[in-house]
């Protein structure tokens, strides 16, 4: 429920109303066991500890994690080498 609450509940995957289906990740996970193929691969336990990796918030802006941030600011002083 923890893990759910943290993701599921708060991402763009699930909507806000069950009446307009569900997650297939979350529904696979209720469905399956951990050791069967068809659990989803997208709920991970790293160094970071349990996550999903689809997670994305609902309502939040999408960002390619590998395209540089061209407005982000510059920590290091303008000139200094």
């Amino acid at each position: 429920m923890m893990f759910q609450a943290r993701f599921c509940d708060r991402c763009e995957h699930q909507p806000e109303n069950p009446d307009d289906g569900g997650c297939g990740i979350l529904l696979r996970s209720m469905v399956h066991d951990i050791d069967e193929d068809e659990y989803p691969t997208e709920w991970v336990r790293d160094e970071n500890g349990p996550r999903c990796t689809a997670f994305h918030e609902r309502g939040t802006e999408r960002r390619c994690e590998h395209t540089i941030d061209m407005f982000e600011e510059n920590t290091t002083a303008q000139g200094e080498g």
